[in-house]
């Protein structure tokens, strides 16, 4: 069964740590996706591939934005695919192995995620830690403030029953 993505009702959120506070950012960016899976058998059907639009991802902050944007370089790289290899688990611990590709880079991903689901709607939640310098980014410095190379990445995933 192949269920639409709501991308009005999904978000991603980041959190970068920085030497004296932790930087919140996030929004509406996942864009597009497959989400499918036998009602039956959701942990041994799963097929999971999204799209994150990089710029969609905002802290509030016009300035600091704009320098993070360009330090991603999202112009360039404005897509993050996430591309699912393999689910284990239960519903409320499903363990999920993955692959983000972005920036010409593809990096592993391992995290537990937690499902409910209807007959008409399916959520999905998962938080995990990104290393961005595995995507060949260095962390932003400026003066004595140092950016953490690791960011914590939070998703929440919507979508409704296609049929």
């Amino acid at each position: 069964m192949i269920w639409k993505l709501l991308p009005e009702r999904s978000r991603v959120g980041v959190q970068a740590r920085a030497t004296l506070h932790t930087v919140t950012a996030g929004g509406r960016a996942l864009q597009a996706g497959t989400i499918a899976f036998d009602p039956d058998d959701l942990v041994g059907t799963l097929r999971l591939d999204l799209a994150v639009r990089i710029s969609d991802i905002r802290s509030g902050d016009a300035l600091l934005d704009g320098k993070a944007q360009d330090h991603v370089d999202s112009r360039r790289y404005a897509v993050a695919r996430y591309r699912l290899e393999r689910a284990r688990g239960s519903e409320t611990a499903l363990a999920l192995e993955g692959v983000v590709d972005w920036r010409d880079r593809q990096v592993p991903i391992r995290t537990i995620a937690q499902v409910d689901r209807s007959a008409t709607e399916i959520r999905g939640r998962t938080r995990f830690e990104l290393d961005l310098s595995r995507f060949g980014l260095v962390a932003p410095r400026l003066l004595f403030l140092k950016v953490a190379d690791v960011v914590t990445v939070d998703v929440e995933i919507v979508a409704a029953s296609s049929g």
